[in-house]
């Protein structure tokens, strides 16, 4: 059993109470490196099976919408928009014909601080005013893309 299961045995929380078992999970890969991040942007592979950099997705001059997860979901954001940012500039792509829209769905919007957590400091500088939070409840900003065949 683990530490926090004999805690709340000794604690007599689980008394009376049939133990099924606990759910542990694996340890913890080690963190991501930029380098890790950056091998695995160069190295896509994509619908058609074949592999090459997500960078030739973008051609200078186009403009791209950058979609993250809101605060409800932790990612890797803050650690793979600068590498990936990084691959489009230097393929001659500027960061003025991009913005991030934050998915919230229905969450509620995150605040400041956790838009920075989710993006990164950089980013969010970066980025100011070009950070976008979704709000479905606001039909004259929605827009459709299209109907999915039944």
């Amino acid at each position: 059993m683990s530490h926090l299961t004999n805690e709340l045995h000794d604690s007599g929380l689980l008394k009376n109470a049939d133990f099924l078992g606990e759910i542990a999970s694996a340890s913890l890969p080690p963190p991501l490196k930029p380098s890790d991040v950056k091998a695995a942007l160069v190295s896509a592979r994509f619908e058609d099976g074949m592999v090459r950099p997500v960078f030739d997705l973008v051609n200078p001059g186009e403009s791209v919408c950058i979609v993250v997860s809101d605060q409800t979901r932790r990612t890797a954001a803050d650690l793979i928009l600068p590498v990936l940012f990084e691959g489009l500039r230097a393929r001659g792509c500027s960061l003025r014909d991009m913005f991030i829209l934050v998915a919230s769905g229905i969450h509620r919007h995150p605040d400041a601080a956790e838009l920075e957590h989710i993006v990164g400091p950089a980013i969010m500088e970066a980025f100011e005013g070009r950070i976008y939070r979704h709000d479905p409840d606001n039909i004259s900003e929605l827009a459709s893309a299209g109907r999915l065949r039944s």
